[in-house]
C-alpha cells in the first residue's frame, strides 16, 4: 500500500495520468450535485454590501429637512435554509428599507427591514439599525467682505466702498452654514472713468477663505457704490465785508496760503474752481492779521482748513494841487473856431483823496483836466471838467468844478495872423 501511494504522487505519475485526474474530478463533482439534489441540506449564503432603500425622504423635506450623513447605508445579509432554495436567491430577490421618521434635525435611529421572495427563507444582517443625520435648512446672515478687481484711471484713486447693506443671507444645511465665515462681494472697475455702482457678485467663504459649496446666497448680487477720488489744487477766496466807514481805506489785503490742495469725489471736486473762507467783517481801523477757516463744501476734504488773512487799513486823507485853467486841454474844438477861457487867470483846486502813502506818489504833473468841445456852437459855455491821472482808488475832485469858455467864429485875416 505504501508503495501505491508512492506511486500515484511522483509528478511521473501526474504528468502521465492527466486525463485520470480530470475524471476523477468531473465524477466527484457530479457526486456532490448528487448529494445536494437528493439530501438538500441546511446552507447559508451571504451577500455583502446590500444597499438600504430610504424611505420618507419626501416628507422629511416638506419639514425643511434634508437627509446628511448615513451610518450603515449598506449590509451584508445572510440566507440560512434548503441548499436549493438559497441556490436559487439572487440579490434582486432581496429588498431592504429603512422608513425614515422625525420632524427636528439631529441623528435618528431606524430599523432596518427586509422582504424575501421567499418567506421559508431565514435572514440574518450584519447591521439591523440605520443612523441618519437629519439637518434643518435655515438662512442666517453673514457680513460681507468687498474687493474690487481693475485698474482706476490714471490720478485716480478709489475711495471707501459704500455697500447698500453690511450682509446678506445664506441658506443651506445649518451644518454647512456653521463653517461659513463671510460672504466675498467682488466687482470690477473694468472701463469706467468716474464713479459708478457695481453690482458684485456673491460667493460664501469659510475662515479659510475656502468657497462653501452647498449654500445659496438669497441676494442675487450686491449693490456697492465706487467713489473715483481725485486731488486739485485751487485758489483761496478772502471773503470779508468792510466796516470801517467812508473816512478809512483799504491798502492792502493778503492770504497765506493762496492756495489749497482739495480732495473728493471726482465730480464734485471737477466743478470747485476756489474755496472760499469764511466771511469776515473788517471794522477796525487799524492793520489785522487773523486765522480764517476754509469753507469746504460737503464730502470735500484739505490739506490745510484754514489760512491768515492780513489786512491793512488807513484814514483817507487829502491833498490839494493848483492847476492853472490854461494848463486845462480843450477837446474837440472845431475849425474856424476860436475857443477862449473867460477867467484865463483862474487857478483850479484839485483835492485828491487816498492814503497819506498814496498821496505821497502823487505829483501836480499827474494830473490831466480837460473839457469836451464837442457839438457846441459859437457863444459862452460852462463846461464840466473832467480828472485824470490820480491814482485808482483814489478819489478827486476839482474847484470850480466847470470852466466858462467862449466860442467866437474866426476871420480869414485871424486865422493867417492868429489873432
Amino acid at each position: 500500500m505504501k508503495k501505491f501511494f508512492s506511486r500515484v504522487f511522483r509528478l511521473d505519475f501526474l504528468k502521465h495520468k492527466l486525463h485520470v485526474k480530470l475524471i476523477c474530478l468531473i465524477l466527484a463533482v457530479l457526486a456532490w450535485f448528487y448529494v445536494m439534489d437528493n439530501l438538500n441540506p441546511e446552507v447559508t449564503n451571504t451577500f455583502t454590501n446590500m444597499p438600504v432603500e430610504i424611505l420618507g425622504v419626501e416628507q422629511i423635506e416638506n419639514q425643511n429637512l434634508i437627509v446628511g450623513e448615513i451610518e450603515n447605508a449598506d449590509v451584508d445579509v445572510s440566507l440560512t435554509g434548503p441548499w436549493k432554495r438559497i441556490m436559487s436567491m439572487s440579490e434582486r430577490d432581496i429588498t431592504l428599507t429603512a422608513a425614515l421618521t422625525g420632524s427636528t434635525k439631529g441623528t435618528v435611529a431606524i430599523p432596518i427591514e427586509v422582504r424575501l421572495s421567499d418567506s421559508t427563507i431565514s435572514v440574518d444582517l450584519s447591521e439591523k439599525i440605520m443612523r441618519v443625520e437629519l439637518d434643518a435648512i435655515e438662512t442666517e446672515p453673514r457680513p460681507v467682505k468687498t474687493q474690487l478687481t481693475g485698474t482706476p484711471p490714471a490720478g485716480v484713486e478709489i475711495g471707501e466702498l459704500v455697500k447698500k447693506q453690511s450682509e446678506v443671507s445664506v441658506t443651506g444645511p445649518s451644518k454647512l452654514l456653521k463653517t461659513i465665515a463671510y460672504v466675498d462681494a467682488v466687482g470690477d472697475i473694468g472701463t469706467n472713468q468716474t464713479s459708478f455702482t457695481s453690482f458684485m457678485q456673491l460667493t460664501p467663504r469659510n475662515d479659510k477663505d475656502e468657497e462653501v459649496a452647498g449654500v445659496d446666497v438669497v441676494e442675487a448680487f450686491l449693490e456697492v457704490e465706487v467713489p473715483f477720488i481725485i486731488t486739485k489744487e485751487v485758489p483761496i477766496d478772502l471773503a470779508f465785508t468792510p466796516s470801517y466807514g467812508d473816512k478809512h481805506k483799504l491798502v492792502s489785503q493778503s492770504i497765506s496760503p493762496e492756495t489749497v490742495i482739495i480732495r473728493g469725489e471726482k465730480s464734485l471736486v471737477d466743478k470747485i474752481e476756489s474755496i472760499p473762507t469764511r466771511e469776515y467783517v473788517l471794522a477796525s481801523s487799524t492793520p489785522v492779521e487773523i486765522v480764517l477757516p476754509l469753507i469746504l463744501p460737503t464730502d470735500v476734504t484739505a490739506e490745510d482748513d484754514e489760512v491768515t488773512a492780513s489786512f491793512e487799513v488807513q484814514p483817507i486823507e487829502s491833498r490839494t494841487f493848483n492847476i492853472r485853467v490854461t494848463q486845462v486841454e480843450i477837446l474837440n474844438q472845431m475849425p474856424n473856431y476860436k475857443y477862449d477861457f473867460q477867467n484865463p487867470a483862474l487857478t483850479i483846486q484839485v483835492e485828491v483823496r487816498d492814503s497819506r502813502e498814496v498821496l505821497n506818489e502823487v505829483e501836480a504833473s499827474d494830473l490831466k483836466l480837460t473839457i469836451d468841445m464837442t457839438n457846441l456852437s459859437p457863444g459862452t459855455w460852462t463846461t464840466p471838467i473832467k480828472l485824470e491821472g490820480f491814482p485808482v482808488g483814489s478819489t478827486a475832485s476839482a474847484n470850480p468844478g466847470s470852466l466858462p469858455i467862449v466860442i467866437s467864429e474866426t476871420t480869414g485875416e485871424e486865422d493867417e495872423t492868429g489873432n
